[in-house]
């Protein structure tokens, strides 16, 4: 599924979906109330997301980025153009004209939302460290979502990151670009470079340390002989419109915006020669403006040079109207905004890295094949038991996860339920192995692999390594599955944990005493009934190899010799041993 779809309501929406879901489990109840803000930010610790990337500085090796067919899903936006790859020049008219007269009044504006609260301020911080995927997007907007409910003045976003994946780039700027409930501010003490100084971008204000690196954002993908290339015209031309538009709303020049994401773009000085009017413009600008022989051109901006992705650091972030100014370390941060009421600060806690590990490959992977086994287990002996309460905790710890990682969503919890409810219908209610059963399976399958990923179908080549991964983790784990319920089938009564829990069919080891019709006749006492070897009924429901049968006037719990055996068939009791029953089939 397209990030480009994620919207506020949606993943608020799941959040409360996961807080239920966690508590049921937990509790081994019925769902519960859902967990409140205060669980979001308890116990906080800082920590580091680690993840793929997908845009980054050109020079940083395991980055990745969408190839050619990426930009079919980028146009899905709202703000993409279907004509992303003509001539922009009427794009850059209806952009430059408004944007122009106030090029140099980037700093004037410094602390000027603030300045309106007189008095002491509210000030939140979220710390924002690492790449950037669909994890740390999440991590972002439960951030926000606790600092909105503490109604803060001055929301700070503390930036240290490369880059990463263009999707949720642009869905955390445009967040950070919509926020009307307090005044923004990137503060970027190191680095804020490709996805970073693109976040950055949308908030009201940028500060930045002295030697902090900012820019260089061109896009870039791993071609087929696994060396990284820049992206295409196509997909290029969709970020310069999205960059361009989130300078603009926050009153910064788009000619440097779209420098550091097109290598071919010069930034120049220039001046009105009517006004006499500073700007930072390209010559695509110029060209398109009400009056292009006005505007005289002074010098470039060195860091713009063709073939070069725009990259500043320090000073020169201020200098090119990007930032509002530059701070020496957070207690100089601290100092311009006092008087200050109270001073928050959100870090990466053990919630969020409890959150990073679960969707981690080999979490994944334990967690679906200790869910599939325990399945496996409770249908081997109906009713709730050990397995399926194991079972929930799993893939409620699965599909949690996965809410709060950003890549689940209802649709998978639907289609993983209606999986488990075709199987039971077919192991419970219809016999033999038919279509029931092979559309439970395939709805469990694509359910588990749709929930590892953003995405349906993949259409980039980011997209196709991320299906390739859910796939293999997917089938791995069935596989261990499968090996796994062979194994317990033969060798259910050596297992201590088991063989005390669950009727179990006779093996051919030294635990089960093969049948002969010569032996004393054993008898032991079960619900009420004395049950002996010998003995003959009918299965009042199918034996797989569990199940229920009728002896005399008496209903019994039984377990088959490995054989299914289906309701209404004659049965023989073979092996009595204190509730352990085992019975087989009449010929």
């Amino acid at each position: 599924m397209d990030g480009h779809r994620v919207t506020q309501r949606m993943e608020w929406t799941k959040q409360r979906l996961a807080r239920h879901l966690l508590y049921w489990l937990l509790l081994l109840t019925s769902c519960l109330a859902p967990l409140n803000h205060s669980c979001l930010v308890a116990q906080e610790t800082a920590g580091d997301a680690v993840a793929a990337e997908t845009v980054t500085r050109d020079d940083t090796a395991g980055d990745q980025v969408a190839d050619d067919s990426a930009a079919d899903d980028s146009e899905a936006d709202d703000s993409a153009d279907d004509d992303s790859t003509d001539d922009s020049a009427t794009a850059i008219e209806n952009a430059a004209a408004p944007v122009v007269a106030e090029r140099n009044e980037a700093p004037a504006r410094a602390l000027a939302g603030v300045a309106e609260k007189r008095g002491p301020r509210r000030v939140t911080m979220i710390e924002f460290d690492g790449q950037i995927d669909s994890l740390s997007e999440q991590y972002l907007y439960r951030k926000l979502d606790v600092a909105e409910a503490d109604k803060p003045d001055v929301l700070i976003i503390k930036i240290t990151s490369p880059g990463g994946e263009v999707d949720a780039t642009l869905n955390m700027a445009k967040r950070l670009r919509d926020i009307r409930w307090a005044h923004t501010i990137a503060y970027v003490p190191e680095q804020a470079l490709s996805g970073g100084a693109i976040l950055s971008l949308g908030c009201d204000e940028i500060l930045v340390g002295p030697n902090a690196l900012f820019g260089d954002a061109g896009p870039i993908f791993m071609a087929d002989d696994f060396l990284f290339r820049h992206a295409s015209e196509k997909f290029r031309s969709h970020l310069v419109e999205e960059v361009r538009g989130l300078a603009s709303a926050k009153h910064r020049p788009p000619s440097i915006a779209e420098a550091m994401v097109d290598m071919s773009v010069v930034v120049y000085e220039v001046t009105s020669l009517s006004t006499g009017q500073r700007a930072l413009m390209t010559q695509q600008e110029i060209d398109a403006s009400a009056n292009p022989d006005d505007w005289r051109k002074d010098n470039p901006v060195f860091e713009s040079r063709d073939g070069h992705f725009l990259e500043v650091r320090g000073q020169r972030v201020v200098d090119v109207k990007v930032a509002q100014a530059v701070v020496a370390n957070e207690a100089a941060l601290k100092a311009r905004f006092e008087p200050i009421e109270s001073w928050e600060e959100l870090h990466w806690s053990r919630f969020d890295t409890t959150i990073l590990i679960l969707n981690t490959g080999w979490a994944t992977a334990l967690l679906l094949i200790a869910g599939l086994i325990a399945i496996y287990v409770e249908m081997a002996s109906p009713g709730l038991g050990l397995g399926g309460i194991l079972a929930l905790v799993c893939f409620g710890l699965f599909f949690w996860s996965r809410f709060l990682g950003g890549t689940a969503e209802w649709l998978e919890v639907v289609l993983f339920l209606s999986g488990v409810l075709l199987l039971m219908v077919e192991i419970f209610v219809i016999p033999g192995f038919g279509i029931w059963g092979a559309a439970g399976l395939a709805l469990l399958f694509t359910s588990l692999v749709l929930a590892c990923q953003t995405f349906l179908i993949p259409r980039t080549r980011h997209d196709l390594n991320q299906f390739v991964q859910s796939l293999t983790v997917t089938l791995l784990s069935l596989i261990a599955v499968a090996v796994a319920a062979g194994y317990l089938t033969r060798r259910m009564g050596r297992i201590p944990l088991l063989k005390n829990i669950l009727l179990q069919p006779p093996g051919a080891d030294d635990e089960i005493i093969a049948v002969n019709p010569n032996a004393p006749i054993t008898e032991s006492l079960v619900g009420g009934k004395w049950v002996r070897v010998g003995e003959r009924g009918r299965a009042e429901s199918p034996l797989r190899p569990a199940g229920r049968v009728r002896l005399g006037d008496h209903f019994v719990d039984v377990v088959s010799d490995g054989v299914f055996i289906e309701s209404g068939e004659l049965i023989e009791v073979i092996d009595v041993r204190a509730n352990r029953i085992v019975v087989r089939r009449v010929e």
